[in-house]
């Protein structure tokens, strides 16, 4: 900003984005000056922070501190005026810092600046101004009156200390008191278009359409163009949007960590006259200390925000880039709430804690169970002679070596225990005990079955159909794009080298890969096939010349990916 004129335009256009009086167009102009000049995003910094200070303490409180902090006299308007008229153009914005720790370090020195004393006079001649300007419009107004800024668009699991319900659909307020989650997860859509996402514990007040102050706590925010200059203020740091995607860890000491994942934002922390500012853009993390202001880089950390939930199933997504198909196996959603060593039984369709009591070697009846408390699961089925129905939809697939129609237990998310248990020659003891081969197994030299290489874990005949419509229904924040998996028969299971079976994917009932009378030595094969508008996925297993003994088959890795921004 390089005169007193564009000062003036860019006071008038943020209160009235601030006061909701903005057209679209001076919205759009406001984001424009924001985006391109380092110096107008400190101001709005500064123009912010008094506004929301307005909002939420009333204008009596107000002016009492300002007029015992502030003392604007005709001898300081001449002062600023010859500092002005006598002052150096700033000349060209400085360039953009990249993310490393030796620029960040520079722009630390060449940022904490002491005011001089005109720029003092300049922000209490702003500072006079702007109460005034707000002020009018108010001063008859004794009461504070609550604005609604947005929505609460999803509540999961929420409880605040007040004992308020906070549920989905009700209206966001501008408020003076803070708002404490002690458990659960929310988010908001602002009537500017921005999402923000706080999972407890945490503390927050909204302080104005624009601004959001987090005492401690989780935060993820998604801000569109019109939403730009959309603030959040933790411990000592604002952290101005440009347009991006950020989150922000604010901690109970008062530090703050800002991961940003998309775009670009403007960082200001504060400590006495002090002030460090920079831009921080996508790909970059940075820790700010409340005691000194001190900026440093940190690791990003991907993965550690809710970037976005849904209440009718417990979806909570963290921006993982697939649906784990294991978790979903377990009981889950397919974002980490499945539980390992859990799964559903083929001949019924029910959901099993454990191995524990529903395994053993018996004749399943054909027909195909529909899984009534997963909506990921289309259903489950024994294969049987050289037919099956697999899905809801009447699907029927045929084959041509006839199963015994034995099946030993559930379809599972892994393996029920976390070591292998002692044997007694090649054998366990309890040879058909219910952990039978229920241990981590493995595909070549991995352990699948584990939280960090998960594992849909099926005996032969038996079979599960996944139903990708409903996750496109649930998951509908990113669009389905692969079914990937690593499928075989593990190579520590007892007895191996007489384990023959076959195994076919299906997509919408047509084989799109299978093995038949494959054994350990044809090792296991890496799969990944575009979904596309594919609504059903099965898996199945079968016997081959009629013998089911240790026919135990993998899904390693098995997952839908996501097609999401790197």
């Amino acid at each position: 900003m390089n005169s007193n004129g564009q000062n003036i335009n860019l006071y008038a256009l943020i209160l009235a984005n601030l006061d909701g009086s903005a057209t679209e167009k001076m919205q759009q102009q406001l984001a424009d000056i924001l985006e391109s000049d380092a110096q107008a995003r400190g101001i709005y910094i500064d123009f912010v922070n008094l506004y929301s200070r307005f909002r939420t303490s009333g204008v009596s409180e107000l002016m009492d501190v300002e007029r015992s902090s502030l003392n604007i006299t005709e001898q300081m308007f001449e002062e600023l005026l010859k500092e002005e008229r006598n002052a150096p153009s700033l000349g060209k914005k400085g360039k953009q810092c990249p993310s490393s720790e030796n620029c960040i370090i520079e722009a630390e020195s060449k940022n904490v600046k002491r005011f001089p004393k005109y720029k003092i006079y300049l922000f209490a001649a702003c500072v006079a101004a702007l109460i005034a300007i707000i002020t009018i419009p108010q001063i008859f107004q004794a009461n504070f009156n609550p604005t609604s800024v947005g929505k609460i668009s999803d509540a999961l699991d929420v409880r605040s200390n007040s004992g308020k319900e906070i549920a989905s659909g009700q209206n966001i307020f501008i408020s003076r008191e803070s708002t404490v989650l002690d458990e659960g997860c929310l988010e908001m859509l602002f009537d500017n278009g921005a999402i923000i996402t706080i999972e407890a514990p945490a503390k927050y007040k909204i302080v104005s359409e624009d601004r959001i102050d987090l005492d401690y706590g989780m935060l993820y925010a998604t801000v569109p163009q019109k939403a730009i200059g959309f603030a959040v203020k933790s411990g000592n740091t604002n952290v101005v949007d440009l347009g991006t995607e950020f989150g922000i860890h604010s901690m109970l000491n008062g530090d703050t960590e800002l991961h940003v994942f998309d775009g670009k934002t403007t960082v200001a922390a504060l400590n006495g006259f002090d002030r460090v500012s920079m831009d921080v853009t996508g790909g970059t993390a940075i820790n700010v200390s409340d005691s000194d202001g001190k900026v440093s880089l940190t690791d990003l950390k991907p993965f550690s925000f809710i970037r976005h939930i849904t209440e009718e199933n417990g979806i909570m997504w963290r921006g993982e880039g697939f649906i784990d198909l294991a978790d979903i196996t377990g009981g889950g959603t397919g974002f980490g709430t499945g539980k390992i060593g859990s799964g559903y039984l083929p001949n019924t369709g029910s959901y099993e804690t454990s191995y524990e009591g529903v395994s053993g070697l018996r004749k399943g009846e054909s027909g195909y169970n529909k899984v009534p408390d997963n909506p990921f699961i289309d259903g489950v089925f024994v294969p049987s002679g050289k037919s099956a129905v697999i899905n809801s939809e009447g699907h029927k697939f045929s084959w041509d070596s006839e199963t015994n129609s034995i099946f030993f237990t559930i379809a599972a998310n892994g393996p029920s225990i976390s070591e292998r248990p002692k044997y007694r020659g090649q054998y366990k003891v309890k040879p058909y005990g219910p952990h039978l081969a229920c241990y981590p197994l493995n595909l070549g030299d991995v352990q699948y079955g584990t939280e960090e290489h998960p594992a849909v874990y099926m005996h032969t005949n038996s079979g599960i159909t996944f139903d990708l419509e409903q996750m496109r229904e649930y998951v509908d924040f990113a669009p389905l794009d692969k079914f990937e998996a690593r499928i075989g028969i593990p190579e520590n299971t007892l007895e191996r080298a007489k384990v023959k079976l076959s195994w076919y994917l299906l997509f919408d009932g047509e084989v799109r890969y299978s093995r038949e009378n494959t054994t350990v030595a044809d090792g296991a094969v890496d799969v990944s096939l575009p979904v596309e508008d594919t609504r059903f996925i099965t898996f199945m297993i079968t016997d081959a010349e009629g013998d089911q003994a240790y026919d135990w088959c993998l899904m390693g890795d098995p997952r839908i990916t996501l097609e999401t921004p790197q």
